[in-house]
């Protein structure tokens, strides 16, 4: 059961930001990093952590006062009425619960019982306006709804890795297997972007993928026909492909790849890979 800000703003898209690099220069910060690399970047970010806390407080160490912060109980509370707002009674923080397992969204289509909601919390699930919103899960498709009223407004059997693109509200940028292509869901006309002969099992992330921030680039995770798995950037808006980058090749394991945010307005393409 999705729950929905009762005034959502706009904010920042994609995943966590990173510098753009090269594609050649990525290479050997790919994959799941190395023991002794990985615990130097987590000294990193705590000390880092430590100098934020203390700028905001007297200079004390950053943890001096973790044992005098108050520990907030939950309470119980009915649960909340479907498409009405309510008050959690410890924040004070407004709600909306946007879908009901089990009712009618479509024609023919009803939220499973199970559950119903968004697809994952790294994938948007507004579009750029915010007047849509995405009900992946339990849906047998996609369910769009009122992105202000949460009211259902209609239904794509549609089973493609889409994400919404960052600028553009009519628009989903998509993966199949086999091809890179846009989506207009409420028209539900799909252009094809970039549909290789020489890769297969095309992958957006997979499942982790993210656009730039202006959405005109990705990164694709493919088999060549060499059978190597590789990743390499591609351009939406002038249908480029950058050179691949063979995951095999490089320490550790591949778990998904993403594109820095700031892809978009720079000569290189900067991807990320996490293990």
């Amino acid at each position: 059961m999705p729950l929905s800000p009762a005034h959502a703003r706009p904010g920042r898209r994609g995943l966590r930001s990173s510098s753009h690099v090269l594609p050649a220069t990525l290479q050997s910060a790919c994959g799941r990093r190395r023991l002794p690399e990985a615990l130097a970047l987590k000294g990193r970010r705590v000390f880092g952590a430590a100098l934020l806390l203390m700028a905001f407080g007297s200079g004390a160490l950053a943890f001096d006062g973790t044992a005098t912060i108050p520990i907030v109980a939950e309470r119980a509370m009915p649960r909340p009425d479907y498409r009405q707002t309510a008050t959690d009674p410890v924040l004070g923080i407004r709600f909306v619960r946007v879908t009901e397992p089990g009712r009618l969204l479509a024609p023919g289509v009803s939220c499973k019982r199970d559950y119903c909601r968004h697809r994952y919390s790294s994938t948007q699930a507004w579009n750029a306006d915010q007047s849509l919103l995405a009900i992946n899960n339990g849906c047998d498709g996609i369910c769009f709804l009122d992105g202000r009223t949460y009211e259902p407004a209609f239904h794509r059997p549609m089973n493609e890795d889409c994400k919404w693109h960052p600028t553009d509200p009519a628009l989903m940028i998509c993966l199949s297997r086999h091809a890179i292509f846009t989506w207009a869901p409420r028209s539900n006309a799909k252009t094809i972007v970039y549909a290789p002969t020489d890769y297969a099992n095309l992958q957006f992330g997979p499942y982790k993928g993210n656009p730039s921030r202006d959405g005109s680039h990705l990164v694709v995770v493919a088999t060549s026909t060499a059978g190597a798995l590789v990743a390499f950037a591609y351009d939406l808006s002038v249908r480029k492909k950058y050179p691949d980058i063979n995951i095999g090749d490089l320490p550790g394991s591949h778990a998904y790849c993403g594109i820095s945010p700031s892809a978009g307005t720079s000569s290189s393409a900067g991807l990320r890979m996490a293990g």
